[in-house]
């Protein structure tokens, strides 16, 4: 009788010291891109996500002249446009959320909220294109933010996006089409390393998403398929932070 007591005491221990699935604090929840993140495309061209325009390495006005302090029109180093002077907020790119009890993820199509970066070019003067990522279609993933033990920075997310890439003239580029775009592409991020503590994860697609060629920019479909190398494919990695209203991240 002693044994077995003790065997049944054992084993509701053994029950209680298993880890915790799904998620205790489901609602509403908003993924930020942080910097360090990055778009590179096989055709050699890499975009910094998530770092504003005159931090970010790049020459996005075609001036030859790049950030804050080298670029005139830079600010500031939290400047996000290097063609036009005073500083332009910059805002983190954001993916807005559902997470329910079980760790299901609702991505909606209008859940995405990306700010527009300037792309120039220099052909017959400096012509800028605005592009914008966008949903294209709803999606669902999932999140077990406790991972495979009880130890943070080991939960586990998979979240397929479905976007595109809007274009819109913003100096130059006259008679583009306002249906200008690069057009639907799904991946599947996924991260090993969530960390229940304060909601911070890598997402990245292990297998390349298509990248098509723009088809429905008129007179500079060539233009934008010669400078972005399209078609061609791409590899996202993201640095990222999740957190509901409350500041809390997703907790098991």
């Amino acid at each position: 009788m002693l044994l077995a007591a003790v065997g049944t005491v054992v084993g509701v221990l053994v029950v209680l010291a298993q880890p915790a699935w799904g998620v205790t604090n489901p609602g509403a929840f908003g993924t930020t891109v942080q910097a360090g993140s990055s778009l590179t495309l096989a055709s050699g061209a890499v975009f910094d996500i998530g770092t504003p325009a005159c931090s970010d390495g790049d020459d996005n006005d075609a001036d030859t002249l790049i950030d804050f302090p080298a670029d005139p029109e830079c600010d500031a180093a939290n400047d996000n446009n290097e063609r036009v002077n005073n500083v332009q907020a910059y805002v983190q790119p954001r993916v807005n959320t559902t997470i329910n009890a079980a760790g299901t993820i609702n991505l909606p199509v209008a859940g995405y909220v990306f700010p527009a970066s300037e792309i120039c070019v220099n052909i017959l003067g400096v012509q800028c294109l605005n592009a914008t990522i966008a949903g294209d279609g709803a999606t669902v993933g999932s999140i077990n933010p406790e991972g495979p033990t009880p130890a943070a920075g080991d939960g586990t997310i998979t979240l397929p996006v479905d976007l595109r890439v809007e274009l819109d003239a913003v100096t130059g580029f006259i008679g583009l089409p306002g249906n200008c775009r690069i057009l639907p592409a799904t991946a599947t991020l996924t991260s090993t390393n969530y960390n229940k503590t304060n909601g911070n994860a890598t997402l990245a697609n292990a297998v390349a998403v298509s990248v098509p060629a723009v088809t429905s920019c008129g007179i500079y479909n060539a233009l934008i398929n010669g400078a972005l190398g399209l078609p061609t494919t791409a590899v996202a990695t993201l640095i990222t932070q999740t957190r509901n209203a409350g500041g809390l991240p997703v907790l098991p």
